[in-house]
């Protein structure tokens, strides 16, 4: 598979979860995912983190990295006001901060994988 395809379709799949995320987060509570509340914000944001290390430069993952802990500011501002009316917690705001850096660390070791078996 060519390196720029990956890149590519990083990018879309990156651009895909965020919206997804976005919009479980803001509907009424449900039942969609794993029973911990904190494991699902880990496997949102470890996922963006992963495909947004793949789908953009290196220069760009300090950007991708503060740019999903903002966003998870906003999913738990917006979790917070009276027309979402769910729980907005710090902890779950943790949770994607350590996801978002363990999901960076993993696209950096991918990338360096796809550079090693698809060279220039």
């Amino acid at each position: 598979m060519h390196r720029e395809t990956i890149r590519l379709g990083a990018r879309i799949a990156f651009w895909c979860c965020v919206a997804g995320s976005y919009a479980l987060a803001v509907l009424p509570v449900h039942d969609v995912g794993m029973p911990n509340d904190k494991a699902n914000h880990m496997l949102a944001f470890g996922t963006m983190a992963f495909l947004g290390r793949l789908g953009w430069s290196k220069r760009r993952a300090r950007w991708i990295g503060a740019g999903l802990v903002a966003f998870g500011a906003f999913i738990e501002i917006s979790q917070g006001t009276a027309l979402v009316d769910r729980d907005a917690s710090w902890a779950d705001l943790a949770a994607d901060t350590v996801a978002t850096i363990a999901g960076l660390i993993a696209g950096k070791l991918a990338l360096h994988e796809i550079r090693r078996r698809w060279p220039r």
